[in-house]
């Protein structure tokens, strides 16, 4: 500011009129400080904008017969200065409001909001932590899930994303293109992104699979080159990476990818695990919480969590009831069954032997050599010499 100064005192200086002259002669001599003001700035290295402002402020108050001390002459400018950045701040905002978007409305700011148990967080840098809840999470982070561990987290303050244990994704936020992929390496996560706009892109991708979804609440699962893609709300458009084949899913239904994609109706439980992100809310203050808050979300959370998970082992305890139930009457009528009959239904050969004596034995045949046969007949095993065989046939 001082170098501007010395710069306006020294072209002031240079053309102050001390001297009482004529009026058309002072207009000429105004003409040509107009014609080498450039010409002095090129030569004078340190000056810029401000400067140039400041002495066309200060010949624009001459001509309308005001005088001010350099001093508070570089005060008004600065603050005429400061008055219209303000303006032009303001006016921008009421006619373009898109571009300053609500704080943490797309995903940008994403933060841990629920941690049960020790969940590894890798920076992109390499570098890792265990991470707690308020912890932020950024683009390129890998998170890590134990076998009795989870996680619950919010991007921005319109979508959650639940991880379940035994599973390992990588976060890639995209803000400026409104977009966040999110890679499944192994287990199981659930995603609410409903409160997202509609050209607001979040993909999950398995190392067979990806979906791509707009405003939909589902869960994906991914173990044994297998990928289960399941959808309580919205609609997702999955891919099978080998094959680039794509098909649309819509709400109640569940992919299975493999070597192919196939649709079928949503189970019940994994209607019940999808419901564990329900009780997630968005938390619009999310930077006002204390530990003591988030100690409090975690409990009732927790409880909710139990509580599916109460249902969820009902319906399997019941399932195992009813399979034990069904393996009891099939072997009941296991043993109903004549002896060659269960030994058909094991997928063996029947053979009839006629023997010497007249008589005749059936059964599957286990081994033979050059004198005889052993066989397997459903309630036993026995040999025959091949010299008591007359002849055989097989039984289909």
């Amino acid at each position: 500011m001082k170098k501007q100064a010395d710069v306006l005192k020294k072209v002031l200086d240079k053309y102050r009129m001390t001297e009482s002259l004529p009026g058309d002669i002072q207009k000429q001599i105004l003409n040509r400080r107009k014609e080498s003001l450039a010409e002095i700035l090129k030569k004078e290295r340190n000056y810029n904008y401000f400067t140039g402002f400041l002495i066309s402020l200060n010949i624009i108050m001459r001509r309308a017969g005001l005088r001010f001390s350099q001093s508070r002459l570089t005060m008004t400018a600065a603050a005429a200065s400061m008055c219209a950045a303000i303006i032009l701040i303001a006016a921008f905002i009421i006619i373009k409001p898109d571009y300053f978007p609500e704080p943490d409305s797309w995903a940008g700011s994403s933060y841990a909001i629920m941690v049960s148990g020790n969940i590894n967080c890798q920076r992109p840098d390499g570098s890792s932590f265990n991470l707690r809840s308020s912890d932020r999470i950024f683009t390129g982070s890998i998170l890590t899930t134990g076998k009795e561990t989870s996680m619950a987290a919010q991007l921005g303050i319109k979508g959650i994303i639940f991880i379940g244990p035994e599973t390992s994704i990588e976060l890639k936020i995209f803000s400026s293109e409104r977009k966040i992929e999110v890679f499944l390496k192994k287990g199981f996560i659930i995603s609410n992104i409903s409160g997202f706009e509609k050209d607001f892109i979040y993909s999950v991708t398995t190392p067979n699979a990806s979906g791509e979804v707009r405003g939909t609440e589902f869960s994906v699962y991914y173990n044994n080159e297998i990928s289960l893609i399941a959808l309580s709300e919205g609609i997702v458009n999955i891919s099978h990476l080998a094959s680039g084949v794509s098909r649309i899913i819509n709400r109640g239904y569940t992919a299975e990818v493999s070597r192919s994609i196939k649709v079928r109706s949503i189970s019940p439980i994994e209607q019940l695990e999808i419901k564990k992100i329900s009780g997630i809310t968005i938390d619009h203050d999310l930077g006002k919480r204390t530990k003591e808050n988030f100690d409090e979300y975690e409990k009732e959370y927790q409880h909710k969590i139990f509580e599916i998970n109460r249902e969820i082992e009902a319906i399997l305890l019941k399932k195992r009831e009813e399979s034990d139930k069904s393996k009891i009457q099939e072997m009941e009528l296991w043993k109903k069954l004549p002896p060659l009959e269960r030994l058909k239904r094991e997928g063996k050969n029947i053979t009839m032997f006629y023997l010497k004596n007249g008589s005749k034995i059936a059964g599957s045949i286990i081994s033979q050599d050059g004198k005889e046969v052993r066989i397997d007949t459903g309630v036993g095993f026995i040999t025959i010499p091949k010299s008591d065989i007359t002849r055989r046939e097989s039984m289909e």
